[in-house]
């Protein structure tokens, strides 16, 4: 599929790197690219959508220093992961509502089960 970047808009790849092997070692690429009139349709929304851009590419470096913030993060990705697959989105979640489940005095947890100390 090619997609051809229109002359208003911001755009941001996210490719994952493969050594020699092609085996992926959790790295990531960003790159931005700007099209040729996005300051010039409206200079306030083209500044606006590249600092989106360069926001959301921001985002991963900010992630691997601060590791904890992916939790304050969960929120906002499920509500676009939602609007993006919505029948998909509605059986993961029913799989996540049940965290745990008993069998006679044998609690099973699941792999969203949030626990603290050892379980």
């Amino acid at each position: 599929m090619t997609y051809q970047i229109k002359d208003d808009e911001v755009v941001i790849l996210i490719k994952p790197i493969l050594d020699d092997e092609g085996f992926w070692d959790w790295e990531l690429k960003t790159g931005i690219f700007i099209g040729k009139e996005v300051a010039s349709v409206n200079e306030t929304a083209g500044r606006a959508a590249l600092d989106a851009a360069v926001s959301m590419a921001a985002v991963l470096g900010f992630i691997k220093d601060y590791p904890d913030f992916v939790d304050e993060l969960t929120e906002y990705k499920e509500d676009i992961l939602q609007d993006m697959f919505p029948q998909q989105y509605e059986e993961a979640k029913r799989d996540t509502d049940e965290s745990y489940t008993t069998d006679d005095n044998v609690i099973r947890l699941n792999r969203w089960t949030k626990t603290e100390g050892n379980a």
